[in-house]
């Protein structure tokens, strides 16, 4: 490739990859093949490689024969002599889309988690809190900042402090406990 985006030569992968014939790309602008909200940063990235900057792990979307589009993973290198950019990619499409699997499905449980009208809150090893769903400070009277600020001790009463010392030492020792606490909420009761 040349320093304006120009295909000079390619690796078969690459044609295979992408289902292009090689004649299809060669002599043929880079971005011409790119994704348009790829465009911008692809520029950005190609003038940081301009200045004698190697590109490592940047990605963008690149249109197939099939006018689909697959996720590329480049690293490049210009040759300031003679002005000519060394580029290979990965197609990292698969791990893309798991990815993006994944964060979808994450957001999914994250949301049935705050929104489910049951306490759902995690601590750690000491009782402060991690994480709590919104039904836990929405109905015992605090704000989710106060509340994450808060230990478990803070809604126990005084006589429940022991079982509540016990809960956690056994969470220490054996990874796991079970149990039923009765919390107090902002007013005591």
């Amino acid at each position: 490739m040349d320093i304006n985006g120009v295909l000079k030569r390619i690796n078969p992968a690459f044609t295979s990859t992408l289902g292009w014939a090689e004649e299809e790309l060669l002599n043929k602008s880079f971005y011409s093949f790119l994704h348009p909200y790829d465009l911008q940063p692809t520029n950005d990235e190609f003038k940081k490689l301009n200045s004698g900057k190697n590109t490592i792990n940047f990605s963008n979307r690149f249109k197939t024969k099939k006018n689909e589009y697959k996720t590329l993973q480049w690293n490049a290198t210009i040759e300031l002599q003679t002005h000519k950019v060394l580029a290979i990619s990965r197609d990292i499409t698969k791990e893309r889309n798991v990815q993006q699997k994944i964060l979808n499905n994450e957001s999914k449980l994250k949301s049935q988690l705050e929104n489910s009208p049951g306490f759902i809150f995690t601590h750690d090893l000491s009782g402060n809190f991690i994480f709590l769903n919104n039904n836990c400070p929405q109905r015992l009277g605090y704000t989710k900042i106060e509340m994450l600020g808060m230990k478990l001790f803070d809604f126990v009463s005084k006589e429940q402090r022991p079982a509540l010392d016990n809960y956690l030492n056994e969470l220490k020792t054996t990874g796991k406990a079970e149990g039923l606490m009765i919390i107090n909420d902002i007013k005591g009761e």
